[in-house]
């Protein structure tokens, strides 16, 4: 299928529908700017709450759209308790991708360091030398950090698009762990990380729409992206399902699938 058929999927689904997805994406997108304000206020401690109370709603809203998808009973505030009842498998799900992406991230974290060494460095040296005796290690380590950063940021995209699917898995397979559902996700994704890249980059033109119209077109692509991936997911999920099943495993069991990069 095409980004194209997948998005002509995902309109006929939400057809009589756009008012509810778009009200309960308002209604949600307020209660993050509540919290926001609210939490600011409490210094340090403050964002970190914000932050431990956004992801499990976020995924609540990924199940609400799926459900509305679904043609099932919704209510306008769902994804509440869609995500905080499933508060600790959310994170968990989240921290099991942090852990595949680990090597990547910490590549990003060196390119940066390189940088602003490189740039104190060059800095420093032309403040405290004459021009002519100006040393060139600064900007050398720079351009390394730079194009380690450029190098970095590519293969931690490559390699999250593996996890891409993870929250859908985790929606729709309640007998998996939350490590079983990153790794069915990474399973479903081999070679269809391209496909998913076009995908999400076919949305290009409605989110500078949406940016245009100060945001509020968001109410309605947001949710049109999360079901249109949605139905991505189940597409994968029917296509694989009688190819050989790999054995996922549990903390103290076995190896994990192998995974390219």
């Amino acid at each position: 299928m095409t980004a194209s058929e997948f998005r002509a999927q995902a309109r006929k689904a939400l057809a009589g529908k756009w008012g509810k997805v778009a009200l309960t994406t308002l209604i949600y997108a307020i209660l993050i700017i509540v919290l926001e304000f609210v939490l600011a206020l409490i210094p340090v401690v403050g964002p970190i709450i914000l932050t431990v109370i956004t992801l499990p709603l976020s995924y609540g809203m990924i199940v609400t759209y799926v459900k509305i998808k679904n043609g099932e009973e919704t209510t306008y505030t769902e994804f509440f308790t869609n995500g905080f009842n499933s508060f600790a498998r959310a994170w968990k799900t989240s921290l099991w991708i942090f852990v595949k992406l680990l090597v990547p991230f910490l590549l990003v974290v060196v390119a940066y360091i390189l940088v602003f060494v490189g740039a104190g460095m060059s800095l420093y040296s032309a403040m405290t030398v004459t021009s002519d005796s100006i040393s060139p290690t600064g900007s050398i380590i720079s351009i390394i950090g730079t194009v380690l950063l450029v190098i970095a940021m590519v293969y931690m995209t490559v390699k999250y698009f593996l996890y891409a699917l993870s929250y859908f898995v985790l929606n729709d397979r309640q007998d998996l762990l939350p490590k079983q559902a990153v790794e069915e996700s990474a399973r479903l994704m081999q070679g269809h990380r391209g496909q998913f890249f076009w995908l999400c980059l076919s949305f290009i033109g409605w989110m500078i729409l949406s940016v245009i119209a100060f945001g509020l077109g968001y109410l309605w692509v947001l949710p049109y992206i999360v079901i249109t991936q949605a139905i991505f997911y189940e597409y994968l999920a029917g296509k694989k399902q009688n190819e050989p099943e790999i054995e996922i495993n549990d903390d103290n069991n076995g190896d994990a699938i192998k995974e390219n990069f």
